[in-house]
C-alpha cells in the first residue's frame, strides 16, 4: 500500500511540474530559449520584412461585419492586452486569401518600452512601437484548436503602430486612453465593452501589404499562421505611446512591457508583396533619427531559433492547442508506472 501512495505522489507530482513548465514561459529573453517543439522550426515568426518580394498587384479585403457594434470582452493575460467578441459572425475574404473566409478570434497587441521599439515584425530594418495582430482561423476548420494543426489555419492581419509629435489623436488614442486605460491593469482582469466594433481601429482602405507563411509569435508556435502585414501604420500619438509604457502588468505584478519576439530566420521562404501601383521594388525607408526607439534597426538573426516553451492556454497571447509531446509522454509514462506499481 506505501509502495502504491508513493508511487501516485511521484504521478501527481510530475504531471503538475509538467503543467507548471508549461505555463511559465516569459519574455524575458524576448522568446530565444521556448522550449516547444515548434518553436524551433524552420517556418517562425516574425521576420524582418526585407529583401527579395514577389510583387503583385493589390487585392482588396472583404470585411464582413467589421463594422457592427457588438460586446466583447477586454483581458489582461499576463501577456498583453486582448479583446474577444460576443459575435462569432466578424469575418473577413479576399485579400488574396483563399475563398473562404476566415472568422475572427480576437485582437491583441505587443509594444516596447520607452527605450525601444516593440513591433514583432520589422520592415526594412525599422521596429516600429507597437504591433496590432487581429487573428482569425478558417471558417472550414471549426475553431482554433483545429486550425492550429493545418498550414493556412490561421490568418492573422497585422499593423504597425508608430507614434510622432505630430500625430493628431485618433480612434487608437481613445482605445487605449479610454477603453483600455487602467481598467484591466492588473493580471487576468477583465472588463466587458459594449458597443465596439473591430472597424473602428482600422483605417477606411486596407491598402498595400506583405503575405508570407509563418506561425504563432508565442508558445506553442504552431506553423499555422496565413501572415498579412500592412505596411502603412497606425499613427499614435507619443502621449498615448507614453501611457502604453506603464498601463499594465504581467502575472509576476512586475510593468507589461516589450512584449515581443526575437526576429526569427526567414529561411528563403517567400513574401509577397500586393501593392497598388508599379511593381518596381520600393525604396528602402530612411530610418536615421536615432531619437526615436521606435525605429532601431534590428539584425537579423543567425542560424536556427532557440526552442520555444509552450505556454497557458488561458494565458497565451496567440491561441494554442493544449499540452506538448514531452508533456504527454512524460505523464503517460508515470501513469503506467503507477497502473503497474498497482499490480505488485
Amino acid at each position: 500500500m506505501k509502495v502504491k501512495h508513493f508511487a501516485l505522489g511521484i504521478t501527481v507530482a510530475a504531471v503538475s511540474e509538467s503543467r507548471h513548465r508549461r505555463a511559465a514561459w516569459t519574455y524575458a529573453d524576448q522568446g530565444a530559449n521556448w522550449e516547444a517543439p515548434d518553436c524551433s522550426g524552420s517556418a517562425q515568426s516574425p521576420i524582418d520584412i526585407t529583401g527579395d518580394f514577389k510583387h503583385e498587384d493589390h487585392v482588396p479585403f472583404e470585411r464582413v461585419n467589421y463594422d457592427a457594434a457588438g460586446n466583447w470582452t477586454l483581458v489582461n493575460s499576463g501577456y498583453t492586452i486582448k479583446m474577444t467578441p460576443s459575435s462569432s459572425d466578424i469575418k473577413v475574404s479576399g485579400g488574396a486569401l483563399e475563398d473562404d473566409p476566415y472568422m475572427l478570434a480576437q485582437f491583441h497587441l505587443h509594444w516596447g518600452s520607452a527605450e525601444e521599439g516593440g513591433s514583432e515584425h520589422v520592415l526594412e530594418g525599422k521596429r516600429f512601437y507597437s504591433e496590432l495582430h487581429i487573428v482569425h482561423y478558417k471558417a472550414e476548420y471549426g475553431g482554433l484548436a483545429e486550425a492550429l494543426s493545418h498550414k493556412d489555419g490561421l490568418a492573422v492581419l497585422g499593423f504597425f503602430i508608430d507614434s510622432d509629435e505630430a500625430n493628431e489623436e485618433g480612434a487608437f488614442d481613445e482605445f487605449i486612453m479610454k477603453t483600455v486605460a487602467k481598467n484591466v491593469e492588473e493580471a487576468k482582469s477583465t472588463m466587458e465593452i459594449k458597443d465596439f466594433s473591430m472597424n473602428k481601429l482600422l483605417p477606411s482602405e486596407l491598402k498595400d501589404f506583405y503575405r508570407y507563411a509563418g506561425s504563432l509569435t508565442t508558445p506553442t508556435c504552431n506553423e499555422a499562421v496565413v501572415w498579412t502585414v500592412f505596411s502603412e501604420p497606425i499613427k499614435i500619438t507619443k502621449s498615448t505611446m507614453e501611457y502604453m509604457n506603464s498601463f499594465t502588468k504581467d502575472a509576476e505584478g512586475e510593468l507589461l512591457e516589450n512584449n515581443y519576439r526575437v526576429l526569427q530566420p526567414r529561411n528563403e521562404r517567400d513574401i509577397t508583396h500586393y501593392m497598388t501601383g508599379s511593381h518596381d521594388h520600393p525604396a528602402s525607408h530612411d530610418h536615421s533619427d536615432e531619437n526615436d526607439p521606435a525605429s532601431e534597426p534590428e539584425p537579423q538573426p543567425e542560424g536556427e531559433p532557440k526552442e520555444d516553451g509552450a505556454e497557458d492556454k488561458d494565458t497565451d497571447a496567440e491561441p494554442e492547442p493544449e499540452g506538448s509531446f514531452a508533456t504527454t509522454f512524460n505523464s503517460a509514462a508515470l501513469i503506467s508506472l503507477f497502473i503497474l506499481l498497482q499490480s505488485l
